[in-house]
């Protein structure tokens, strides 16, 4: 199975970064010039993502922690959603094991938002209080318009969940009309 995900997303996202690269090429000297190559490099990194994951998944390197956090807001903000980061210093003590935790619950509510909240702010917020860890990411939902559905499974908030219960946490994804927020709380470990 692991071989046919790879044989068939790997094709896709080939044909979208050979499609997006020709879209820069031809739109170099126009204002969309930068917007296409990002597109690009972004369809090359989930590709060598991808690679990692299933074809060397036992070379497979360590899942940034906090550290890396900074870059994913940034790469976030670049493609349309500001993030608003707010991490206490205590948050760099954690085990790897927590930050790992850490880094993946934001990058799954990061990505949920640039494909249900296109263009609007995400706030992060990494906090330790006593024994308890507490990550909260929230952004507004803009009004629904006639279109495409965003492509969603629905999967990545059940892998969230998973992730943080089985360190002993808690997480909760609510949804309003006009705002979602996911609180993951854990034990600081």
């Amino acid at each position: 199975m692991a071989r046919d995900v790879h044989d068939f997303v790997g094709r896709e996202l080939t044909l979208l970064t050979v499609r997006s690269e020709v879209l820069s090429m031809r739109a170099r000297e126009t204002a969309y010039g930068p917007d296409f190559e990002e597109l690009a490099d972004t369809a090359r990194r989930a590709h060598l993502v991808l690679n990692e994951i299933i074809v060397q998944r036992g070379e497979r390197s360590a899942t940034p922690g906090v550290d890396g956090l900074r870059a994913l807001a940034e790469e976030s903000g670049r493609a349309g959603s500001p993030v608003r980061l707010t991490m206490d210093p205590d948050v760099r003590e954690l085990s790897p094991l927590r930050q790992a935790a850490v880094y993946r619950v934001v990058q799954e509510c990061l990505t949920n938002a640039a494909k249900h909240a296109h263009g609007e702010p995400i706030d992060v917020s990494i906090a330790v209080d006593g024994t308890q860890l507490r990550i909260t990411v929230g952004n507004a939902l803009p009004a629904r318009v006639p279109g495409r559905a965003p492509v969603s499974a629905g999967s990545g908030t059940a892998s969230m969940a998973e992730r943080v219960q089985s360190l002993g946490g808690t997480l909760e994804a609510t949804r309003t009309e006009d705002a979602y927020l996911v609180v993951a709380t854990l034990p600081r470990g």
